[in-house]
């Protein structure tokens, strides 16, 4: 009667029961012991080694010691908490918690019967372990999040990347690639243990340019193995790699780059594998985009540093020829001026003598005009860009025998004096370089406004060259043509296009200023 109230007790509290007797070897559970692992009571044999049957080989030690040690007597009456996994009907792996107890003892003092508690703490277990992987991961994310904030370079992530999973282990081969800044190709910035044909065949942007889906970030195994095995490789890919993991580099909501983790065993990524995968990603996309910023930052501080530079020798080289021509020129043709004067004074009037004066007085006027010009065009504060271009041209064609064409719909509208004179001066800058490294035979002007935008359009056909390597080349050098175009037009807001061909296609430069209609005048306006 007692029995039966404590099994009832024991069905209540949903604890499965068992009792063994030590002599005959017969197990006596009740349904909650079996249930738990999908049995019914007649499925399983009454006897202590069909339980330890079930229990895990790496487990099944740890509890016949516990019960080795009630036998012979060595602990006490009853064993703690013992945790083990024991298989199911299903074959899944269960979680139990086991306690014991000494009932019963033969005259001699033996150990004749044992019995004890049975429980499932298999969701305990999986909570548990979660817990410590949610940790372990956010320790991960927090120690790769400093790490990575303190890289200065590509190759400190190279490096940290390196400590992560090469030194570690963790995937046997893998690569990363990163965007190449201001390019549309992707560079392999480190890779491990895999071939050449595999390294050659995963930047193709078939692969990585469409690969950003927010709904299939991760697990791509089934679209990279599909193109993997269509290398020509003496590899077998089924039989060597079993999963590859492709982790974007996102940052500001763009893929900065892709790293690739293979492995010889099958992977299975689930939801949160995937937010973990994800975040670490985020993390060297954030850092990557810092290093670009940097670099940036230093190579604007460089170009600065030049501008100001190349600032202070073209105003000294404007003052040598201020200088010059005032001493050379208008200096000599005012001693002649002189000279003559002198002559009419002493021996009198002579009407060569004043013609000769004249002349000098207006070569003198001229050479003072075209020096004034030079400076700052009086025309494009006078009757506006459109002209000032027209005369600066004609001088242009007369000293080179190019070919000018200004094509523009200005008519009387006039803009701000600051916008007039940087538009003069990138369409100077223009065909100067043109002249000096395309020798070109034609050069085309356009310049239109429609109420919105002014687009200045300098065009030649001449010999083209590398735009990214010269603007490249002006940050340490002091060719700076094509930079103080750009600083220019970010003054006030613009866009640059430099279009050009090394295959002697000629070179267009296209300038987009937005101006809205109240920022327009006309001409005495």
């Amino acid at each position: 009667m007692k029995k039966q109230r404590l099994m009832q007790i024991l069905e209540g509290s949903k604890l499965g029961f068992w009792e063994w007797n030590v002599q005959s070897g017969d197990l006596l559970i009740n349904d909650l012991w079996i249930n738990i692992l999908g049995y019914d009571l007649d499925e399983v044999k009454s006897d202590i080694s069909s339980w330890v049957e079930l229990v895990h080989h790496n487990d099944r030690n740890k509890l016949l010691k516990k019960i080795n040690k009630l036998l012979k007597g060595e602990s006490d009456l009853e064993f703690e908490e013992i945790e083990y996994r024991i298989q199911s009907k299903s074959g899944e792996w269960k979680w139990v918690s086991t306690r014991g107890k000494v009932i019963e003892k033969g005259d001699s003092g033996e150990v004749t019967v044992i019995a004890g508690t049975h429980s499932d703490i298999t969701r305990r277990i999986k909570a548990e372990k979660q817990l410590k992987q949610i940790n372990q991961e956010l320790f991960a994310l927090n120690t790769i999040s400093q790490a990575m904030s303190r890289s200065n370079s590509l190759e400190d992530i190279a490096s940290l990347l390196h400590s992560l999973f090469i030194e570690t282990k963790a995937f046997p081969g893998g690569a990363l690639y990163f965007n190449n800044i201001g390019e549309t190709k992707i560079k392999r910035n480190m890779d491990w243990g895999l071939t050449k044909d595999i390294l050659d065949f995963l930047p193709q942007l078939s692969v990585v340019s469409h690969y950003y889906e927010p709904q299939n970030d991760i697990n791509l195994n089934a679209k990279i193995f599909q193109l993997i095995n269509e290398i020509p490789s003496e590899i077998n890919v089924e039989d060597y790699w079993k999963s590859c993991l492709a982790i974007p580099i996102i940052s500001d909501q763009q893929m900065q780059g892709i790293l690739f983790l293979f492995d010889t065993k099958y992977i299975e990524v689930n939801n949160h594998d995937q937010i973990f995968l994800k975040s670490i990603g985020q993390i060297i996309g954030v850092a990557y985009r810092k290093i670009c910023l940097f670099e940036q930052v230093q190579d604007f501080s460089k170009q600065m540093q030049l501008l100001s530079q190349q600032l202070i020798y073209v105003q000294e080289q404007e003052r040598k020829h201020l200088s010059r021509e005032l001493h050379d020129q208008i200096g000599q043709l005012l001693t002649v001026l002189k000279i003559n004067l002198q002559q009419i004074n002493s021996q009198g009037y002579s009407e060569d003598n004043i013609e000769k004066s004249i002349d000098l007085v207006n070569n003198v006027l001229e050479d003072v005009k075209d020096l004034s010009f030079s400076l700052r065009p009086v025309l494009l504060d006078d009757l506006g860009l459109e002209s000032a271009l027209r005369w600066h041209l004609d001088k242009y064609a007369q000293h080179t025998g190019i070919h000018f064409n200004l094509n523009s719909n200005l008519g009387d509208i006039r803009f701000s004096s600051d916008l007039e004179i940087s538009c003069y001066r990138i369409v100077q800058e223009a065909i100067t370089n043109a002249i000096k490294h395309a020798n070109p035979t034609k050069i085309n002007i356009k310049i239109k406004y429609n109420n919105k935008h002014l687009k200045v359009l300098i065009q030649n056909d001449g010999q083209g060259f590398d735009v990214d390597l010269k603007l490249k080349e002006g940050v340490y050098q002091k060719s700076l043509g094509l930079i103080g175009m750009q600083e220019r037009v970010a003054l006030f807001g613009g866009e640059l296009k430099i279009i050009s061909s090394s295959l002697g296609d000629g070179t267009t430069v296209k300038v987009t200023f937005t101006v809205p209609p109240e920022n327009k005048k006309r001409k005495g306006g």
